[in-house]
C-alpha cells in the first residue's frame, strides 16, 4: 500500500503541515464525471429552442410538442432508430444478401467477382470486387474504399487496389506512361491519400504542368512527392479568412479524417502544405 501525502494548512504563522494516506489513487468523485448521472444531457434535451425572435404566449400555445421541445420527441420516439441506423451503417447494409459483384452480373463476366469492397464517398454505399471498383473510380480517384474481411470493414486504398491515375489525357490512357515517385500524396478535404500517378510521355510536357491542369497543386517542381487539390486550397483559405484557424490544426484534422486511430499514421507533410498555401 502506497502512501498519499495531503498538505493542510495549520496556521499562517507555522506554514504547513503533512497529512499521510493510504493510496496515491484518486478520491473517489463524481465530479470528474462529464454527466455523472444522465441529468445534464436530458437538461439539454429538453431545454427550449433557441428563438430569433419573441413569441406571443397565445402562439406559444398553439405550438405543438414538436416545435416547442424536439429533441424530447426525437430522445422519445426517433434515438433508438437513429441508433439502429446508424449500426447497420457499419454492416453490409441493403447490400447484405449479395455475395457476387453487381456490376460483374451487369457486364455479363463469367466468374463474378466476390462483393467486398465498398465506397465511403459514393452516395450508393453497395459492394462490389476489386477490379470494379477501380473501373468506377477512374475519375473519382480520391474516394475512400473498405474491404469486407467477413465480420467488418477494413481501410483499404485505391491504389492498394490497383488504380492509377494517368495525366494529360481525357482518355486516361496513354501509350508512354511514366510512373511518378511511389510515395506521391494528394491532400484532398477527405483526407490524405496515396496515389498511383503516371505522367504523359507521349507529350513533351513538365510533370508539374500536367498536375496543374488535373487540379492537383504540386509542392515542388522537379521530383513531386506532395500534392494539393485546388479545393482543398479553395477550402483552406476561406476557413483561414473565416475562422482565423491555424494551418497546422487543419492539416491535424486531415490525419484525423485519414485514420484516427493513432497507429500507421502517414508521414507528416504539413510543411509541405505550409507552402502550397503560401503560393496560393
Amino acid at each position: 500500500m502506497h502512501a498519499r501525502i495531503i498538505n493542510t494548512p495549520r496556521s499562517p504563522q507555522r506554514g504547513m503541515t503533512w497529512t499521510f494516506g493510504n493510496s496515491w489513487a484518486p478520491e473517489n468523485s463524481t465530479e470528474f464525471s462529464l454527466d455523472p448521472n444522465g441529468e445534464w444531457y436530458d437538461e439539454e434535451v429538453e431545454a427550449p429552442v433557441v428563438q430569433t425572435r419573441p413569441v406571443s404566449a397565445a402562439a406559444t400555445k398553439r405550438r405543438t410538442q414538436v416545435s416547442r421541445r424536439p429533441h424530447v420527441v426525437w430522445k422519445q420516439l426517433y434515438r433508438q432508430t437513429y441508433l439502429d441506423e446508424m449500426l447497420r451503417w457499419e454492416g453490409h447494409g441493403d447490400a447484405r444478401c449479395g455475395e457476387s459483384c453487381a456490376d460483374c452480373k451487369a457486364h455479363r463476366v463469367e466468374e463474378p467477382g466476390a462483393a467486398a469492397i465498398r465506397c465511403l464517398d459514393c452516395f450508393v454505399p453497395d459492394l462490389v470486387c476489386g477490379e470494379c471498383c477501380v473501373r468506377r473510380h477512374r475519375r473519382n480517384p480520391l474516394h475512400h474504399v473498405e474491404c469486407w474481411t467477413g465480420t467488418h470493414f477494413v481501410k483499404t486504398t485505391l491504389k492498394a487496389l490497383g488504380l492509377k491515375i494517368q495525366l494529360n489525357h481525357l482518355s486516361m490512357q496513354c501509350s508512354a506512361p511514366v510512373a511518378c515517385n511511389t510515395n506521391m500524396r494528394i491532400l484532398h478535404t477527405n483526407g490524405i491519400h496515396d496515389v498511383a500517378v503516371e505522367y504523359c510521355g507521349c507529350r513533351p510536357l513538365p510533370g508539374h504542368i500536367q498536375l496543374l491542369r488535373r487540379g492537383f497543386y504540386p509542392a515542388s517542381q522537379l521530383t513531386v512527392k506532395t500534392c494539393a487539390t485546388f479545393e482543398l486550397l479553395r477550402h483552406l483559405h476561406l476557413m483561414a479568412l473565416s475562422t482565423k484557424g491555424l494551418t497546422y490544426h487543419f492539416y491535424r484534422a486531415l490525419e484525423k479524417s485519414t485514420n484516427n486511430t493513432g497507429i500507421d499514421m502517414p508521414k507528416s507533410r504539413y510543411r509541405a502544405l505550409l507552402r502550397m498555401s503560401l503560393q496560393w
